[in-house]
């Protein structure tokens, strides 16, 4: 059973050199009574670095950052009692706080550079460059898990599945057509306003997952591969759908000839 992840090795990589950096420029602090401390602070270090860039170190399902707090409290305990674990709770109630604080304001940057994205992937479609696409419509695509899903994100979101719509066209497997039914019935609704909205993390995720894999269906189906197009021949369905318009009937949910 595998219970961590890649990142995890990377960040057990790096928090090795810098504790082993620490010992080459202050060995005495490895050597004496906060020596395991001192591993345990920099894993913690280390671990939540390493989370704000993305890399998401993951043992035991949890973050690394939180192990290096749990060696801390019991280290601390051994020093000062039962204060020494109130202090490491302490320190990561800080450190959340300040890794949603992050990723919030992560997130606002991502939401403010998602419309001129899709405005260069609908560029790069119509010029037939199809790799600058995929590209521009991975960082367009814009999953609001801290912010508020707002009706103008709805309708960008939205933008963003026609256009991978338009890029796949008849080379969409049946499931990828399904989901882009399901993905943008749920945008539109909260782009006309309705409250309550629920769209749910595993939909969202396989959006992004196709994005990421170019369009490739998902395992055990087959789909021709989109071969490369002259910008004068651009690759799209017979009907594109429109920019930010409602769409009556679906089209995402009729098969394709």
């Amino acid at each position: 059973m595998i219970v961590f992840n890649l990142w995890a090795i990377l960040v057990g990589l790096i928090a090795a050199a810098v504790y082993a950096g620490i010992g080459f420029v202050a060995p005495s602090l490895l050597e004496g009574a906060y020596g395991d401390l001192v591993l345990a602070g920099t894993v913690l270090t280390v671990g939540a670095l390493t989370e704000v860039v993305g890399i998401k170190g993951r043992l035991f399902w949890l973050p690394i950052w939180l192990w290096g707090i749990v060696v801390m409290g019991f280290e601390l305990y051994g020093h000062w009692g039962w204060w020494g674990p109130a202090l490491a709770v302490v320190v990561a109630a800080a450190l959340f706080g300040a890794l949603m604080m992050a990723g919030y304001r992560a997130e606002k940057r991502e939401w403010a550079e998602a419309p001129q994205r899709l405005e260069q992937a609908r560029a790069c479609l119509h010029a037939g460059t199809f790799d600058a696409v995929w590209d521009h419509l991975e960082a367009a695509y814009f999953d609001a898990a801290l912010l508020s899903l707002t009706a103008e994100m709805a309708t960008h979101n939205r933008g963003v599945i026609a256009a991978v719509y338009q890029l796949l066209g008849a080379h969409a497997s049946p499931t990828q057509i399904q989901l882009f039914g399901a993905l943008d019935a749920d945008y539109a609704r909260v782009q006309a306003g309705e409250e309550g909205v629920e769209i749910e993390q595993e939909t969202i995720e396989a959006m992004t997952a196709l994005i990421e894999n170019r369009g490739a269906p998902p395992e055990g189906e087959t789909s021709d591969p989109i071969a490369p197009q002259s910008p004068a021949q651009p690759h799209h369905p017979a009907t594109p759908q429109p920019y930010a318009q409602p769409v009556a009937p679906n089209p995402y949910q009729q098969p394709r000839a």
